[in-house]
């Protein structure tokens, strides 16, 4: 190496080390970079599920139970075999069906079957009786074992009795009486009697005392 260029070499590398150090300057600001703006979504409220609070259990108001209406009664009503029977049991339906809500039903049944079934609570009622051929009945039943009750009367008079031709009666007055009739039999005969009258008895079910007076 020539000495000269060594030398230089080290009085350079000596300045170097003997100045101060030189401040770095601080690096120059850099311009933010502006961020550019994207347009503002609209939110709205069909497009995003707002938590609600789950709904509450309904609860049916307690209702006392309704009682079961008890069905009503069926009442039988005795038919006798006669009109007037016939007449008050079904106008009795009408009534009792229509303005008391109760089923009727009509029994057919002998006059004198009548108080027994009354008594075993076959039959609900009779609406026409004849007490004057059934005394030994109220005895049993209405007096004695009070299984049949005697509601009240009717307010009708009934009159069990016979009937003649009026020609006959005009003729023979007599005849309005039953002395009179039994002297006068012969005129009461036919060709199935003979010599004896005949007489025409109702319904054999019916309570009489033609055979008493006969």
């Amino acid at each position: 190496m020539n000495g000269r260029l060594g030398v230089l070499i080290c009085a350079l590398m000596v300045a170097s080390c003997s100045k101060p150090a030189q401040p770095t300057a601080a690096p120059a600001p850099v311009a933010p970079t502006q961020i550019p703006q994207l347009p503002s979504a609209e939110v709205k409220v069909a497009d995003v599920a707002i938590p609600t609070e789950a709904p509450k259990p309904t609860i049916a108001p307690t209702v006392p139970p309704t009682p079961t209406a008890k069905p009503k009664s069926v009442i039988k009503l005795a038919e006798n075999p006669w009109a007037g029977s016939t007449v008050n049991v079904y106008v009795a339906k009408q009534i009792i069906e229509q303005k008391l809500g109760y089923k009727v039903e009509i029994v057919t049944i002998d006059e004198n079957a009548q108080f027994p079934a009354l008594s075993n609570n076959e039959l609900s009622a009779s609406l026409e009786v004849w007490p004057s051929g059934h005394a030994e009945d109220e005895d049993k039943f209405i007096t004695k074992a009070k299984t049949v009750e005697r509601i009240g009367d009717l307010g009708i008079v009934g009159e069990i009795g016979w009937y003649l031709p009026t020609y006959m009666t005009k003729d023979k007055p007599e005849l309005a009486t039953w002395e009179g009739v039994k002297k006068n039999a012969t005129l009461f005969k036919s060709a199935e009697t003979g010599n004896r009258g005949r007489f025409l008895l109702g319904d054999p079910s019916w309570v009489s005392y033609d055979d008493a007076i006969i």
